[in-house]
């Protein structure tokens, strides 16, 4: 199951019970940006992602190991930390 982050708290009961039943959470950003992630400046798109998987983390004691881009959209532009 693809998590928006604005949406986790409407099923934040049923998600430990998802992670324990074998089913995969992953991360689709916290606010699923319109604009798609490739259109953010790199610091904007590592909040979108990182702070969706501490938050997915904070209900099921895991954090998601897979991330689903909005629209599907990647670009080849590096990382930068």
């Amino acid at each position: 199951f693809l998590m928006v982050g604005e949406r986790v708290s409407e099923v934040s009961d049923v998600l430990p019970r998802m992670v324990n039943e074998g089913h995969e959470l992953g991360n689709h950003t916290m606010t699923h940006p319109m604009s798609r992630l490739t259109h953010l400046d790199a610091a904007t798109v590592r909040d979108e992602v990182e702070s969706n998987s501490e938050l997915i983390e904070s209900y099921t004691g895991q954090k998601p190991t897979v991330m689903r881009p909005v629209a599907a959209a990647s670009t080849t532009r590096s990382r930068s930390r």
